[in-house]
């Protein structure tokens, strides 16, 4: 940090938590603006100025969380867990040895792919 001579650090003594610890560096803070950024938070160009020239100080939108990734995030992690439920739900009525018997023999014909393929190159 020696390369930022305005950044200081401010350390609590022992473990308190985010918001506690933001609290304290705004606390400490001696610049007119102070931002916290999460790591899901992108400052786009333009957007600091905005934030500082702002009339009201106390209450400034920052749109900070792209929609396309959330919904893409949300939707992904929705068919995850619909996936999940079907797979125990088929295990839960059939067994594992129906999941087993198809995976030896789709490893059969993987086999005997691989033996055919040898065999051609030859």
């Amino acid at each position: 940090m020696a390369q930022y001579p305005k950044v200081k650090i401010v350390r609590l003594p022992k473990r308190e938590g985010l918001i506690r610890a933001r609290l304290l560096g705004l606390e400490r803070a001696t610049a007119p603006v102070v931002t916290y950024l999460d790591s899901h938070c992108e400052c786009t160009e333009g957007q600091s100025r905005t934030l500082a020239s702002s009339s009201d100080k106390k209450k400034v939108p920052w749109h900070s969380i792209d929609p396309d990734f959330f919904l893409f995030t949300l939707f992904s992690s929705f068919f995850i867990i619909i996936i999940i439920i079907i797979l125990f739900c088929f295990i839960r009525l059939h067994g594992t040895d129906l999941i087993t018997k198809a995976l030896s023999v789709r490893a059969r014909t993987i086999a005997c792919q691989m033996k055919k393929d040898r065999s051609e190159s030859r």
